[in-house]
C-alpha cells in the first residue's frame, strides 16, 4: 500500500475531482436585533430576576474570557405572547459558579449548585447560602 504507484494513483484521482468550494460559516447575522453572547460552556438560567413578571435570562459562564454571571433583562414582556423576546445588553452581576442550575419550588426560582441552594437569589445573589437537603 505504501508504494509510489498508490500515491501517484491517489493524486491523479483527487486532482481530477471538481474543486469543492468551502463556504465560511458566519457567526453574526446582520439582520439580528440582538445577539446574546457570553462565551462557550454557558449555563442559561431562565427566571424573573428583576421581579417585573417577565422571564429574564441569567447566564452563568465559567469559561474565558467572559467568566461571570450575566443578567439579560427581557425588554419585550410576556414570553407566552412574545416567544422570541428581545433582551437588553448583558450586565455582569457576579462571579461564575460551578454547575449552576435553576429549579422552581412553589413557582419561585431556586438557584442551586452541588450541595448548596441560594435562597432569595435575586436580592442576595450568592451572599446567603443554605445546605441543600438530601432527599428522604
Amino acid at each position: 500500500m505504501n508504494s509510489p504507484r498508490f500515491f501517484t494513483l491517489s493524486f491523479l484521482v483527487l486532482s481530477s475531482l471538481p474543486s469543492l468550494a468551502l463556504e465560511p460559516l458566519h457567526y453574526n447575522h446582520p439582520g439580528l436585533t440582538v445577539d446574546l453572547s457570553v462565551g462557550l460552556w454557558a449555563d442559561p438560567l431562565p427566571m424573573d430576576f428583576d421581579g417585573d413578571g417577565h422571564f429574564d435570562l441569567l447566564v452563568n459562564c465559567s469559561d474565558k474570557p467572559y467568566n461571570g454571571l450575566y443578567f439579560f433583562r427581557n425588554a419585550t414582556g410576556d414570553t407566552a405572547t412574545q416567544p422570541f423576546p428581545i433582551f437588553q445588553p448583558a450586565q455582569r452581576i457576579g462571579k461564575a459558579g460551578a454547575n449552576v442550575q435553576v429549579s422552581y419550588l412553589n413557582g419561585q426560582p431556586l438557584i442551586l449548585t452541588p450541595a448548596t441552594t441560594y435562597p432569595d437569589f435575586s436580592a442576595h445573589r450568592t451572599r446567603e447560602t443554605a445546605e441543600a437537603a438530601a432527599p428522604r
